[in-house]
């Protein structure tokens, strides 16, 4: 399985800074490093679910 695609760096900046972090470049970098797998988990905590939905099944990891 590949690596997800990185988010555009400034993309990512202006969302921290609309979060209202202040973060260093070494840490911009490694969450650039990481962004990937930041917006799949931003897509799942998104994600359309019923109410019932158990919290604990929308981070089970898919089987490869």
């Amino acid at each position: 399985m590949s690596d997800p695609k990185l988010m555009d760096r400034a993309e990512l900046e202006a969302r921290f800074a609309r979060a209202g972090l202040t973060l260093s470049k070494a840490q911009l970098d490694e969450l650039h490093g990481v962004s990937g797998y930041l917006q799949q988990w931003v897509d799942i905590v998104n994600a359309p679910r019923e109410m019932a939905a158990e919290p604990a099944t929308i981070f089970a990891r898919e089987p490869t």
